[in-house]
């Protein structure tokens, strides 16, 4: 999911574009990363779920929701930033992603050899961005 957001960044407002990434490969992970640099945070999908209705994290990222909002909280020790996303996205986002993978249908998977790596590697499996 690409999504237009604000962002203060050390009290700094502007508008960018972010990037949420979901893939099926890694069933229980969320990517949010800034399309325009190479800054990225990963998380839980459940943080995202309970951020939808409540506020939810500790330490790194924390989310919860504000008016029609969702608000990332992201602080990495030395910078922060705080990412302001619609949440009517971000619901259609987490839609998606259940639909991939339900919840209780996840499994990690852990290759045995090299070969299975790459095999894992190259397989063409669902992966979400918006």
């Amino acid at each position: 999911m690409r999504v237009k957001v604000q962002v203060w960044s050390n009290d700094k407002g502007t508008s960018t574009t972010v990037k949420l990434s979901y893939s099926s490969k890694d069933p229980l992970a969320i990517e949010l990363s800034a399309i325009e640099g190479s800054k990225s945070w990963c998380f839980d999908r459940e943080l995202l779920v309970g951020g939808v209705t409540g506020a939810t994290g500790t330490g790194d990222v924390r989310i919860e929701p504000v008016n029609e909002n969702v608000v990332f909280h992201l602080n990495n020790g030395v910078r922060s930033a705080v990412i302001c996303a619609p949440r009517d996205r971000i619901i259609e986002f987490l839609q998606q992603i259940y639909s991939a993978v339900p919840n209780g249908a996840e499994k990690i998977m852990i290759p045995r050899n090299v070969d299975e790596f790459e095999e894992m590697a190259s397989d063409g499996s669902d992966h979400s961005e918006y």
